[in-house]
């Protein structure tokens, strides 16, 4: 039986699991759950008022018993009972090497990276596995929640316990697929991005972002410690690079916090950094992307030399505006210059 008592907004529970008069274990409170999303995700048939909450926590890798009772002992409501139901057993996602995939164990931390995630409507998770961050955000109400994911055991692990069907779970590779047709939207359409992204593809992800960057307004994602670095380094430092420069030209770039290895499933070799982006419509970037792509790149090419000799691929010009510097020396504004002096300006466009 499970054994429930509570106050108005929360349940503090003790459970004691049994199968024919055998203690097999006790668990704890990690999450709260609604009733209609316990009885998607578990399967009960629940009699409960709409606003009760109830918080349940279940160790995925365990056998749980087949068939369980439990009873609900709410301060100033009479009793509710649930049916008796058979639970199936819930099984461990295999991690996968050749995908980059560290599934992410530590709730708290799940939890920090959603309330990173201010926006509102659609969000596209990326690679949810197990969904450690999906449960926290199928929670809130304001979100339209989409997944796309490429491993099959993950997409099977995701209906079978979350209930995801076709139109909200995508089978398919983020790197490849187009987001306008999957999430049925129009170019004007505004969404954002979340994820544990997976390392050997983190900045393959964030120039995938760079050419939704009118539709993407805000991106959290944990990628490794020394990526995100990279990604909010400012100028002068020698983690900026060629993705600081480009998403700094669009975005407001904010890392957040470290992850250890011990946080993971498998552990990775490296730290883990959270960071989030917003999109700033106000930034206007006065010449063409491709052209600003172009030369940001060759300049990083080879960081170490000055821009006079690193800009020889894109230009035959003698002088042009910081060629005594190196790349790691100018934000993306100075190279916005650089761009207009080799192939001539042309009228930046805001964003709408």
């Amino acid at each position: 039986m499970y054994n429930f008592t509570c106050t108005k907004k929360t349940v503090e529970e003790k459970i004691l699991l049994r199968e024919e008069n055998n203690l097999l274990m006790k668990l704890n409170v990690s999450y709260i759950l609604r009733p209609n999303q316990l009885s998607r995700i578990y399967g009960m048939d629940l009699n409960l008022p709409q606003g009760l909450s109830i918080g349940l926590s279940v160790d995925r890798c365990q056998t749980i018993p087949l068939i369980l009772y439990w009873s609900i002992d709410i301060e100033g409501i009479n009793p509710y009972f649930c049916t008796k139901y058979k639970e199936k057993r819930l099984e461990k996602v295999r991690a996968k090497k050749h995908l980059g995939q560290h599934f992410l164990k530590d709730l708290s931390a799940a939890k920090r990276i959603t309330e990173l995630y201010k926006g509102e409507g659609k969000i596209l998770e990326i690679g949810p596995g197990m969904g450690v961050l999906t449960q926290y955000l199928i929670e809130r109400k304001e979100l339209d929640l989409f997944l796309v994911e490429i491993d099959k055991e993950s997409v099977e692990y995701l209906q079978k316990n979350y209930g995801f069907t076709e139109e909200n779970l995508f089978d398919a590779d983020f790197l490849k697929v187009d987001l306008n047709e999957t999430l049925r939207l129009i170019p004007q359409d505004k969404y954002g991005i979340i994820g544990n992204f997976p390392y050997n593809i983190s900045s393959q992800i964030f120039f995938r972002v760079l050419e939704y960057k009118d539709q993407i307004q805000e991106v959290v994602g944990m990628v490794q410690k020394e990526v995100g670095q990279r990604i909010a380094s400012p100028p002068g430092n020698k983690d900026y690079g060629i993705l600081s420069v480009l998403l700094q030209a669009y975005y407001d770039i904010e890392y957040c916090f470290t992850v250890p290895p011990g946080a993971f499933d498998p552990p990775p070799k490296v730290d883990s950094g959270v960071i989030r982006l917003v999109r700033n419509y106000d930034k206007v970037l006065d010449c063409e992307f491709k052209k600003f792509k172009l030369v940001v790149k060759t300049a990083f090419n080879q960081r170490r030399k000055m821009l006079s000799n690193a800009l020889r691929p894109v230009s035959n010009q003698a002088e042009f505006p910081y060629g005594n510097k190196r790349a790691e020396q100018l934000d993306y504004l100075q190279f916005v210059e650089i761009t207009n002096a080799i192939f001539g300006k042309s009228d930046g466009i805001k964003a709408l």
